[in-house]
């Protein structure tokens, strides 16, 4: 595939995840003025036993359409109709569990939210296919156009349910119109319809790389949300509502980036899965354009947090600054780590994916009953949280070296001086805080010096990554 088209489908994507996530961050600051962060703690319990469902039914089977070299059109009919069952009995088991998750957490409120989201899955079985199928023909501007639609027709629907006075009901509505949007765009772009057929052969072929992916997906997802069952188990919903909120800030912005290089990188490395050096080649500069850009905007996040916070969602949330900021220091290495773990889907090997997940779910898992164990914190748990993802980043580093000879000491060549220069701008805007002001000035003072650091710094030190897209742009 031509670089240009590989920028090209890159800009798309990203600016679709810009413009979704910005977008549904001023939706998600409304929405925190209109509902209780006990409200907020009860969702986050709901979510969590979702997104395992989600987890279960979507991951593996979807990515093995993008990956496979040979990939055929009764492939994706096949698929369909395993993920819909799968999505059908996740239903039913929910249905019948969500009394059992009531009980728990000593809430009666969450059985229905539950059950009703739970239809989520059997819509996200079916967008799945039609997004797979979209993202092996890089088909990015129209994914990203329909994106953008279900955001914004979600977004005004949740917050007029909000206003109503619906509370927790106000953002299940908000999440159930957004899938079913995204699905009805989705499949408006993409006219793709699965036909009479199934082949149990393709199934086997394609279900031998999925499993693998599903496992480690699951050891993921389950590790994720097992935190936040923790949480609200042990301590309040409000508790729980700032864990989560603290988490989702600097998350948006990460993910963000990694949901474009997992979507563009996958199918443009699978067409090169064997050709060593220019998967090399690939990785370097996905790394280095990557924490280039996300190092600063985390790292300005944790500085400005204190203003930042009582201004956007108002005094009651200034609980969630500190777990934003360690966060903000955890969510740096998640462009590093889905960059290696793309490279490894798309040379197929699901197997050593799935090896490396186990491993790091063992020693994150340690490391979260070690705090709850020896502290009695919240803030503790995201610490901890923060300390396992810098040691995963170094063991998916060293699995994908054992394939393209990437170590990563070479990786951490490659992005220290973006790590340098983010650090040395986050101590200058940190101690800005100090400054009496109005809020709002203060805050926009802070971002136009932050930037400014960091570009004259990048400049000083000559960095790989600012010459890069300097030069792109000037080319432009």
């Amino acid at each position: 595939m031509k670089s240009k088209n590989i920028v090209s489908s890159f800009a798309f994507k990203f600016s679709e995840r810009i413009m979704v996530k910005g977008i549904g961050f001023v939706i998600g600051i409304v929405l925190a003025r209109l509902i209780a962060p006990e409200i907020y703690g009860l969702l986050a319990i709901v979510t969590v036993f979702i997104s395992l469902a989600q987890t279960f039914v979507l991951s593996g089977l979807a990515t093995a359409l993008v990956q496979n070299q040979e990939t055929k059109e009764e492939d994706y009919s096949t698929v369909f109709f395993l993920s819909m069952a799968i999505a059908a009995g996740a239903v039913v088991f929910l249905y019948f569990f969500a009394p059992i998750v009531a009980k728990i957490y000593e809430n009666d409120i969450v059985v229905w939210p539950l059950r009703v989201l739970s239809l989520t899955l059997l819509i996200g079985a079916f967008d799945s296919v039609q997004t797979a199928k979209m993202q092996r023909e890089m088909r990015f501007k129209e994914m990203m156009v329909c994106n953008l639609i279900a955001t914004v027709v979600s977004g005004a629907a949740g917050i007029y349910a909000a206003i109503k006075g619906l509370g927790l009901w106000a953002l299940v509505i908000y999440q159930m119109v957004q899938v079913v949007t995204v699905a009805i765009a989705v499949f408006i772009a993409g006219k793709w319809l699965p036909t009479c057929t199934f082949s149990i052969k393709r199934a086997k072929i394609l279900y031998g790389y999925g499993w693998k992916l599903l496992v480690s997906a699951l050891l993921t997802s389950f590790y994720s949300e097992i935190r936040l069952l923790i949480v609200g188990y042990k301590y309040t919903s409000a508790d729980l509502a700032y864990y989560n909120k603290g988490y989702q800030f600097p998350n948006i912005i990460a993910n963000t980036l990694d949901v474009s290089i997992q979507s563009v990188m996958l199918p443009v490395m699978s067409r090169e899965q064997e050709k060593s050096e220019l998967l090399r080649e690939m990785l370097k500069r996905t790394l280095s354009l990557s924490v280039f850009a996300v190092t600063p905007v985390l790292l300005g996040l944790a500085a400005i947090a204190e203003t930042l916070i009582p201004v956007l969602l108002g005094e009651i949330w200034k609980p969630c600054i500190p777990l934003l900021c360690v966060f903000c220091v955890s969510e740096i290495m998640l462009p590093i780590k889905s960059s290696n773990l793309c490279l490894l889907k798309a040379i197929g090997r699901s197997d050593l994916y799935m090896k490396t997940e186990l491993v790091r779910r063992i020693i994150m898992i340690g490391i979260l009953a070690a705090s709850l164990i020896c502290f009695d914190s919240v803030l503790v748990i995201a610490i901890g949280y923060a300390v396992s993802a810098w040691i995963d980043t170094f063991i998916i580093a060293a699995a994908v070296n054992t394939q393209i000879k990437y170590s990563w000491i070479q990786q951490a060549c490659t992005v220290w001086k973006s790590l340098f220069c983010g650090l040395m701008m986050y101590a200058i805007v940190y101690f800005m805080n100090s400054i009496a002001i109005n809020p709002i000035m203060l805050l926009m003072l802070q971002i136009v010096v932050g930037v400014g650091v960091y570009i004259v710094l990048s400049v000083i030190s000559k960095n790989p990554a600012f010459s890069y897209i300097f030069r792109k742009l000037r080319t432009k």
